[in-house]
């Protein structure tokens, strides 16, 4: 399940060219932590607020309710309530 959700981010978040290497780093332990990490870093500090994250994922189309990738431990892999998920990784 895990899988088939980060397969589908990639597939929604990426420019087809670059989607068979971010899909090879998932397949091992190390390669997701170097995902997970550049993922982390796609938008621009001066927008990283809850607020503004959460109205362009809206604005994108993303679910009340998603499947968390986070470098913060506590909610990477989860099924949350997006607000929530946002708040906790702030």
């Amino acid at each position: 399940m895990k899988a088939d959700h980060e397969r589908e981010l990639v597939g929604a978040s990426f420019a087809p060219e670059v989607r068979p290497r971010y899909l090879s780093l998932l397949s091992t332990l190390k390669g997701r932590k170097k995902f997970v990490s550049r993922f982390a870093h796609l938008i621009d500090p001066e927008v990283q607020t809850t607020d503004a994250i959460e109205d362009d994922l809206k604005r994108r189309g993303a679910p009340a309710s998603s499947y968390v990738v986070s470098e913060n431990p506590r909610v990477d892999g989860r099924q949350m309530a997006l607000r929530d998920a946002l708040e906790a990784i702030a």
